[in-house]
């Protein structure tokens, strides 16, 4: 039966899940369990179990059985009280949503294995095409040749943008987006994500204007990076759909008294507006309100789903009001943190504006002369490309193809008293990879400054470098500028490497 009650007497305890029912149904290892919760009544504790049985043609069912001690006038316990439901069907359900949660997770780190694994197939032929490309810009006048080159850049910066939006969301749906909050200036990180937008909005002819709607906080608690990527895809977004007309930010601190007082940024623009009955699926990933955008526009709409969840793991929400043919108005808010003791700031309208325009980049040139650099990259293309990269910066280099060469260079020229200076590791190599090859160096007791070079660009990429011995991590493809300020960086704590060389 699915249920039952049956008073045993204590002298007849001991033959309950032997004699009086068969076997069959409760073997030694199924008796166990029963019989210790009996013997716990016994000592008059009142305990329940759940444990399988076998029906006559040998099915394992469940049951939950609860044992409660009877007394009689004395108080002595003259009963135990067993009562048995059957939860077979309950307990495989359970199993079949645990093998299911299973298959789930099994799929999920599938899913970011296919796009580490994506990433660095894209990322590895794009270090040589955006490389070239530079190097192509260097070298030619006619205005046709800068024009393809400068194209060709373009696009492939494009593709990389799209790379770097689908391991954001990955890593977003994975609960392993990295949030590093900290004390910064919203003003600052106002002015960079202007200047850099300013250069967009201009070549389309339009203004873009900043204001500020009363004082603000001189500093916010958050993370500075997350909130430059989410100003910018939504100050992209204005600009990309406006044709004419303008676009403007303005910002304002709320709840400034409050327990949780934010900070808002409502970026408005006279651009194509969006239709109220495709705003809601506007934030969802892949996804544009109107198909036809996709055609005129480009894009996958992606750079809206991962705003809306930065902006949630900072503490705040992301919101649209839209009118079609007049405009968008997109509101993001922040949590501010504490803004006790934190003075604040009023900005006079365009400030921000006027320092962007009349500020301009101080390039400072690094050297990498005279310095003996081991590269380890298995890419014939990015070997070459590495190569002038670091020939054209002054250094002297070796390239090997494989971590095993590596190690076998480092630790020759070592043991000769003339190390390398530093080590370009690429992390993907065949024989020994970077991440093997730089333990063993590590455990050979090599000191010298290693830094690897990777296509991944997955959450975990950084600490899995630093694990295995490295002292500084970039990715593919390569910035010129960083990655010889990198090396430099290396080397020259003790030497002086900077304007002129060691």
């Amino acid at each position: 039966s699915a249920a039952g009650v049956k008073q045993l007497k204590i002298p007849d305890i001991e033959h309950f899940y032997g004699k009086t029912y068969p076997p069959t149904l409760y073997p030694e290892s199924m008796r166990a369990p029963l019989i210790e919760h009996l013997e716990r009544a016994k000592q008059g504790e009142t305990c329940s179990v759940e444990s399988p049985v076998h029906d006559m043609e040998g099915n394992e069912l469940w049951y939950h059985s609860t044992f409660v001690p009877a007394r009689d006038d004395q108080g002595q316990i003259e009963y135990i009280i067993v009562s048995s439901v059957n939860v077979t069907e309950r307990r495989r359900a359970e199993i079949e949503l645990a093998k299911s949660k299973e298959a789930a997770e099994a799929a999920n780190r599938a899913k970011s294995e296919f796009l580490a694994n994506m990433s660095h197939e894209i990322r590895t032929p794009m270090t040589a095409i955006l490389g070239f490309t530079d190097i192509l810009l260097d070298n030619i006048s006619k205005p046709e040749n800068v024009d393809a080159a400068r194209t060709i850049k373009q696009n492939g910066e494009s593709l990389i943008g799209l790379i770097n939006d689908i391991l954001d969301l990955s890593k977003i749906e994975a609960g392993k987006y990295e949030i590093e909050k900290g004390d910064c200036s919203a003003h600052q990180i106002i002015h960079d994500v202007t200047s850099l937008m300013r250069v967009r909005a201009t070549a389309k002819g339009l203004p873009l204007d900043v204001q500020f709607d009363g004082p603000i906080p001189e500093t916010i608690h958050t993370d500075p990076t997350r909130l430059r990527q989410v100003l910018i895809n939504i100050l992209g977004n204005a600009i990309k759909f406006t044709e004419t007309g303008s676009v403007k930010i303005v910002t304002q601190l709320l709840n400034e008294s409050g327990e949780q007082p934010k900070l808002q940024f409502n970026v408005t623009d006279t651009g194509i507006g969006i239709a109220e009955d495709k705003i809601e699926k506007l934030f969802s990933p892949f996804t544009q309100a109107d198909g036809s955008t996709t055609r005129d526009f480009g894009g996958t709409g992606l750079g809206l789903s991962i705003s809306k969840r930065l902006t949630e793991l900072l503490g705040g929400e992301c919101s649209v009001t839209s009118t079609i043919g007049q405009g968008s108005t997109f509101t993001v808010t922040v949590a501010s943190g504490s803004l006790e003791n934190v003075r604040l700031i009023h900005i006079v309208d365009n400030v921000v504006k006027a320092k962007a325009e009349q500020e301009s980049p101080t390039v400072t040139h690094v050297s990498l002369h005279n310095l003996r650099i081991l590269v380890a990259e298995d890419g014939p293309d990015n070997q070459r490309l590495i190569g002038y990269i670091l020939k054209k910066a002054g250094a002297e280099i070796t390239l090997v193809e494989n971590g095993q060469i590596a190690f076998d260079q480092a630790t020759t020229a070592a043991a000769a008293g003339n190390p390398f200076d530093v080590i370009l590791m690429d992390m993907q190599m065949p024989v020994l990879d970077g991440y093997a090859a730089t333990r063993q160096l590590r455990d050979h007791g090599y000191t010298g400054p290693i830094v690897a070079l990777t296509a991944h660009a997955m959450s975990n990429d950084r600490q899995k470098c630093q694990a295995a011995g490295c002292d500084a991590y970039t990715t593919k493809p390569i910035d010129q500028q960083e990655l010889i300020r990198l090396i430099a960086e290396q080397v020259g704590k003790g030497r002086n490497v900077v304007d002129g060389g060691v």
